[in-house]
């Protein structure tokens, strides 16, 4: 199947959505999704995902597509389709804030922003802004709304947007606001609107809105009803919803402002109406409040005791739900600024120690690094990715150095790595296990005739190699191992020596396949080696903001945090101080240790004097052997057989909450990964414990 029909089918979608043909569009999506998978091609399978889950929206089947949104996204990253992740994570934003979970919108809007801030040749800042707004403007935060609608139109006059589209954002931006009260303001970017040569075909309903609200300012409002029958006839007609709602609302409060009851009452029957057919109770249910604040301020006599007590109530809380909401979206919106600037400070770190885990010699994976990167893709590998090690040998290496010197030996290794490198892609670890041993893990490919295929024509390659004056022929022996579900790096490993060893013993320049039969398992289970495996600080930090975005704080969020941190990273001591008094003399001390994995809590009334002049200009301390040091707690350490420790303060925003730190029982000199390490758990732990700051 040729990427030719795969494009002549997203083209004929794209022409037909245009055109609205969307059942046409949903056969040829069902169409491309099939031939994607058959062909396993997750780009285009993504986009079929893409325009699935946006089908599913249209024909308000929610569940459908939000399942289509998340199988689009996570077949997105591996096929490297940016312009439709950035789409997938617009589109789970719409889906979440029309099912009223706002936090989780947020998130994919976020997501979308960021990507399409390092993307921005897709041109997509100016809607994820402008969906972002929206946003914040169905839960009353005009001023957060107001701050994407404008920066929405900077971007689009700096690309030179069609008129029309600017006028839709100029009309957002009066709308909020109108909603804001802020009339001169209205009045300014009206100006702007009436300045463009109108050319869409119908008037924006919040331009109208907004024309409406600067006439009942002024007081001159005997075309309101004729203005507000123009909107209804137009609402009647629309499929968004908040919409609906968000024009509804507002011209019921301008109703009730004008003091025309009539109008009122015929707003309220109409948009009773439109909520019930919705079936969204939340809009039933904002219309009541609306309705009762109505019969309080024009029809008290009506409004029985009960009802009117039952509303302060309810006001009440329904007031510190939405405040609640307000102060985690800001929590959140912190939190993911933080998560973004952590990952490109891990990603330019990655960088910068790729040059430390490469061998000088060959360019590929020294043993340790190949044996660590291994380890992590085993560990995020889905149950169903087929994944192969293979180990590599050259034959008779030492009598290829013995009889032509260790000059021609080094030039055979290096035309052999660069053989490997010109037959496997970018995606695929190879790494010197040994001085003339190479190991191969690749995750990526679907089939073992594939494996063997790709072998075959590195050990043919290896053969055609020519040196001069080298009369002996140059050949490899090959070990294929195909991992299962729960075999860890050590089990795979002797697997595929052990094919390399039969190989070996069959006469070399070869290839063999594992299989079970060939060795029992229990003998490859013996010889595991004790190390354990680490997972990557950008692997763990997601979980751990998580843990801690709650909205209830307290001492057990910080147990489950430590613990999982402590447990997933295999850290032998970790721990946690915090302040409760203003001084930083008295806090709660808490102690992860990895062999009962268990958290140990202790008050703390007194923390001695110049323990704090320990730490750097940047907040850091790290000590690789306390016994040559005179320290603070010195004693306490000792008691504990503390040999070494690095420590962290929690600071946010000027506030120094608390240290985090890790503690060895044997010498240790801490690199740049720990350090990372440090840092990344104080960032999150100082957001925490500034969210906890503000509730209180």
């Amino acid at each position: 199947m040729t990427e030719t029909i795969f494009e002549t089918l997203l083209r004929e979608m794209e022409e037909q959505q245009k055109l609205h043909h969307l059942s046409i569009v949903e056969k040829k999506a069902k169409q491309l999704l099939k031939l994607a998978e058959k062909e396993q091609n997750h780009y285009y399978e993504s986009i079929a995902w893409y325009f699935i889950s946006l089908l599913s929206f249209y024909n308000e089947d929610k569940q459908k597509a939000m399942k289509a949104c998340g199988q689009g996204l996570k077949l997105c990253e591996s096929a490297d389709n940016v312009r439709y992740e950035i789409r997938l994570m617009n589109l789970a934003g719409i889906l979440y804030a029309d099912s009223s979970n706002e936090l989780t919108a947020l998130h994919h809007f976020i997501n979308a922003y960021f990507l399409s801030k390092e993307h921005p040749e897709y041109g997509f800042m100016q809607l994820i802004l402008k969906n972002m707004g929206t946003l914040f403007f169905s839960i009353g935060m005009y001023q957060e709304a107001l701050q994407y609608y404008t920066e929405a139109f900077d971007y689009m006059l700096l690309d030179k947007f069609e008129k029309g589209d600017l006028q839709i954002v100029i009309s957002h931006i009066m709308f909020t606001l109108a909603r804001m009260n802020k009339q001169e303001e209205v009045r300014i970017w009206k100006k702007k609107y009436d300045e463009l040569d109108n050319e869409l075909a119908k008037i924006p309903e919040e331009y109208v809105l907004s024309e409406l609200y600067l006439d009942v300012c002024a007081h001159t409002t005997s075309k309101v009803p004729e203005k507000m029958e123009q909107v209804l006839k137009n609402l009647y007609q629309e499929e968004d919803y908040s919409h609906i709602k968000n024009c509804m609302f507002f011209m019921l409060e301008m109703s009730m402002h004008m003091r025309n009851d009539s109008l009122f009452i015929k707003l309220y029957q109409t948009a009773k109406k439109l909520f019930k057919d919705m079936k969204n109770p939340y809009f039933e249910e904002e219309l009541s409040q609306i309705y009762i604040q109505y019969l309080k301020e024009f029809h008290k006599d009506n409004l029985k005791d009960e009802i009117y007590h039952h509303y302060e109530i309810y006001q009440k809380a329904q007031s510190f739900n939405l405040e609640n909401r307000k102060i985690s979206m800001k929590v959140k919106m912190d939190l993911e600024n933080t998560l973004y600037k952590q990952r490109k400070i891990i990603e330019n770190n990655q960088k910068l120690m790729q040059y430390t885990e490469l061998d000088d010699f060959t360019g590929v994976l020294k043993k340790t690094a190949f044996r660590k990167q291994t380890i992590e893709k085993l560990q995020r590998r889905n149950k169903d990715q087929k994944a192969f090690f293979l180990m590599m040998d050259i034959d008779n290496f030492k009598h290829i150095n013995d009889s032509y010197g260790h000059m021609i030996g080094d030039r055979v290794i290096k035309e052999i790595v660069a053989i490997i490198k010109n037959n496997v892609d970018q995606n695929t670890l190879i790494g010197r296990v040994g001085g003339d041993e190479f190991a191969i893990y690749a995750d990526h490919v679907y089939e073992l005739y594939k494996i063997e295929n790709c072998v075959e024509k590195i050990k043919n390659d290896v053969q055609d190699i020519k040196i001069r004056n080298v009369k002996k022929r140059i050949s490899i022996s090959i070990g294929i191992c195909e991992a299962s579900d729960d075999d860890s790096y050590d089990v795979i490993y002797k697997k595929a020596d052990h094919a390399l060893y039969e190989a070996k013993l069959s006469g070399r320049n070869q290839y063999v396949v594992y299989e079970e039969d060939n060795v029992q398992e229990e003998s490859l289970l013996s010889m595991h080696s004790n190390e354990f495996s680490k997972l990557s600080i950008s692997a763990v930090l997601p979980k751990v903001f998580m843990i801690l975005n709650t909205e209830k704080k307290s001492s057990t969020i910080l147990d489950r945090a430590i613990c999982y941190i402590g447990r997933t990273l295999h850290i032998e001591d970790l721990f946690l101080l915090y302040f409760i008094d203003r001084k930083k003399e008295q806090g709660y001390l808490k102690v992860f240790n990895l062999n009962d994995k268990s958290i140990r809590s202790q008050a703390i009334y007194h923390i001695e004097e110049g323990y704090f002049n320990e730490f750097d200009e940047t907040g850091l301390f790290q000590n690789h052997d306390l016994n040559h040091r005179d320290f603070p707690y010195e004693t306490k350490y000792k008691e504990n057989h503390i040999m070494s420790t690095i420590q962290k303060k929690i600071e946010y925003d000027g506030h120094f909450y608390g240290i985090v730190g890790m503690n060895k029982k044997s010498r240790q000199v801490w690199n740049i990964k720990d350090v990372l390490l440090i840092e990344n758990m104080a960032c999150a732990f100082s957001t925490y414990f500034e969210s906890w700051r503000k509730q209180d």
